[in-house]
């Protein structure tokens, strides 16, 4: 059953059915919240011998699950230690369910558990590494309630993302060559693109880059550089060879001393956001 459940988020992530996914993780965690919760707080109020009325009891309940749904999938205008203490809760509600086991069923079931989850995770056909992979390209759409996330320090980037810092040639190091192969190949190009909401008539910003960084996020630049004609370029036109598509600026040939060349090179105002452009 554990097994076909995953298999079936995993099939729900993929084909982006969001709102059967969603609405099935919402439904799970109030049930979770409300009933396992209420069924805690009834023991409690048992041993305790606490004195509570019926429509207070299922009231708590009520709220208790409305908040913790809005806190783990919503998010927004709740402060973080609020949705990780549900987290939190959520796992500790899971965590006493099975203490109502005996000894051997509750030490069997934690073993098939890291068993599978070490399948589930590790092995090239696991479907939580697969759920991980799709999470982690630039278009997954986001899904909370999965993971228990903590905050990161400003200066962290989040695992396989591009740094953003700015990215300079070593002296003398040379520029990826490219090799040509049977059949042309798609080419990821990174292309900056002006954030919105930005005035057309604000001022330019400009730095220093490297001219093989200009060129790679098409940044336009202030002093125009000739390639060297000595320069006898990588690829070759012709039939079987790869092909680069570029832009005005990228389909000249430069020599790797030229890339490694700091110029002057206009950015977005504002700021930008780089998009991946397959196949351009």
């Amino acid at each position: 059953v554990i097994g076909g459940m995953t298999f079936g988020i995993v099939l729900l992530y993929k084909y982006r059915c969001m709102k059967c996914l969603m609405g099935y993780l919402m439904f799970s965690s109030a049930m979770l919240l409300g009933f396992l919760g209420g069924v805690i707080l009834y023991v409690a109020i048992d041993k305790y011998e606490l004195n509570i009325d019926a429509f207070s009891f299922y009231f708590f309940l009520y709220n208790f699950a409305i908040v913790g749904v809005t806190a783990i999938f919503w998010q927004k205008g709740i402060p973080r230690y609020i949705s990780q203490g549900y987290l939190v809760m959520t796992s500790v509600i899971l965590a006493w369910q099975l203490s109502h086991f005996d000894d051997w069923t509750a030490w069997t079931l934690l073993f098939m558990l890291a068993l599978y989850d070490l399948c589930a995770v590790l092995t090239p056909c696991g479907p939580l590494k697969f759920l991980v992979q799709l999470m982690q390209r630039d278009d997954a759409p986001d899904m909370p309630g999965l993971l228990y996330e903590a905050q990161l320090p400003s200066e962290a980037r989040r695992p396989g993302t591009r740094p953003t810092g700015n990215t300079s040639c070593s002296e003398g190091a040379e520029p990826p060559s490219a090799s040509s192969t049977d059949e042309p190949v798609a080419v990821e190009e990174e292309v900056a693109v002006p954030p919105q909401g930005v005035e057309p008539n604000a001022s330019p910003i400009t730095g220093n880059v490297p001219l093989a960084i200009a060129k790679l996020y098409r940044l336009p630049l202030t002093e125009p550089i000739q390639p060297t004609d000595s320069f006898t370029p990588l690829l070759e036109e012709g039939a079987g060879s790869t092909q680069i598509a570029t832009n005005d600026t990228l389909a000249q040939q430069y020599s790797p001393e030229q890339l490694c060349t700091q110029v002057e090179a206009t950015f977005p105002t504002g700021g930008g956001r780089i998009e991946p452009v397959v196949g351009a």
